[in-house]
C-alpha cells in the first residue's frame, strides 16, 4: 500500500491545506468536504456562534477589537477527527477568544498587532485546542 499525500486547495481563499492521508491505494477516494474562507470582523465584545458541518473548516476572524467567546454548535453526523482552523487577527490590544459551548472552554491569548492560527479537532463530543501558531 502506498503512503499518500493530498493538496487541497481551497478556490479564491488564499489558503492551500496539505493533508496527510492514512495509507491508500489508488482505487480508494479520500472525501473531505471543506467550508473554506468564513470571514469575521467583530469590532466589540461578541459571542460568535459557529454551526460544524464539514470535516475541515478554515474561519478567518479579522481585525478583533474586542475579546470574543467562540460557541460551536456541532452536526449530529460529524465524524470524530473533524478539524477547526481559526485565524485571529488583533489590533493594537491583545485580544483573547475563549472557546464556549462545544469546545473545551480553552483561551486563545491575544498579543497586540499579532496573527495567530487556532486548531481545534472534535474528539466525538467537544473540539479540543490542539495547538496555537503565532504567525508575526
Amino acid at each position: 500500500m502506498a503512503q499518500g499525500k493530498m493538496d487541497v486547495n481551497l478556490q479564491n481563499s488564499g489558503y492551500i491545506v496539505s493533508v496527510k492521508t492514512l495509507p491508500f491505494t489508488e482505487a480508494e477516494t479520500v472525501n473531505l468536504p471543506l467550508v473554506a474562507n468564513l470571514q469575521e470582523t467583530l469590532t466589540s465584545a461578541a459571542t460568535y456562534a459557529l454551526t460544524i458541518y464539514q470535516f475541515i473548516t478554515i474561519a478567518k476572524f479579522s481585525e478583533l477589537k474586542a475579546a470574543m467567546t467562540l460557541n460551536l454548535t456541532i452536526v449530529d453526523n460529524l465524524q470524530k477527527g473533524a478539524t477547526l482552523y481559526c485565524y485571529f487577527d488583533s489590533d493594537g490590544t491583545g485580544r483573547d477568544v475563549t472557546g464556549g459551548t462545544g469546545t473545551c472552554t480553552s483561551v486563545v491569548s491575544g498579543t497586540a498587532n499579532k496573527n495567530k492560527w487556532a486548531i481545534w479537532v472534535y474528539d466525538g463530543t467537544i473540539f479540543n485546542l490542539i495547538n496555537v501558531y503565532q504567525i508575526n
